[in-house]
């Protein structure tokens, strides 16, 4: 394409903000809109700043992100190359995925979320209202016995909400921080 004179933008992989800003920036200027693309990185950047300075210092519990991969699929841990991964670090959390060197999603054995025992449990959903694709590990054996299910820390969230990179990821690290860290004031 270069050789037929063709202009090409090359992107990095939008896993952490820090990408997910960088990705603006350059699309704002290849695109002439670096003032709007200045505007949402300064947004995020702010929502993250704020969620940071709330959470600082407090004691960061476990977290375990689920999710189909597709519709049908069912349960994937969903590890350090997902957006996600970063949303729970920057919400004050471990995401459990480093602990374990979970790197990319792979399929979830009820034996392994056992094992892992989170304080918090997030589970995605590909079509919002609708758990169906979540049956497959909620109604396993033993999913009762879990720290987050005996102290009703499970939250439903949607796939676009945390697997997809986009500027309202930052709302999702507040939703979070503000769930996992309920005794502090949030701006």
């Amino acid at each position: 394409m270069r050789q037929a004179g063709i202009p090409m933008l090359s992107l990095d992989v939008w896993n952490t903000f820090d990408k997910i800003e960088a990705n603006y920036l350059l699309l704002g200027q290849a695109l002439g809109a670096s003032p709007q693309a200045e505007d949402i990185v300064r947004e995020m950047r702010a929502k993250l700043d704020n969620t940071r300075q709330a959470t600082l210092g407090r004691t960061q519990p476990t977290v375990l992100v689920l999710s189909p991969v597709g519709p049908g699929t069912g349960p994937y841990w969903i590890g350090a190359s997902n957006i996600s991964f970063d949303i729970v670090r920057q919400a004050g959390a471990v995401n459990v995925a480093e602990a374990w060197g979970v790197t990319r999603s792979v399929k979830a054995s009820m034996e392994q979320v056992l094992k892992a025992d989170p304080d918090f449990l997030v589970l995605l959903q590909w079509k919002q209202g609708d758990n169906a694709d979540l049956d497959e590990i909620t109604s396993s054996p033993g999913w009762s016995s879990l720290r987050a299910v005996k102290d009703h820390k499970v939250k439903i969230m949607t796939v676009k909400q945390m697997l997809y990179p986009n500027r309202y990821n930052a709302d999702a690290v507040e939703e979070l921080a503000q769930w996992f860290h309920p005794q502090l004031d949030f701006p």
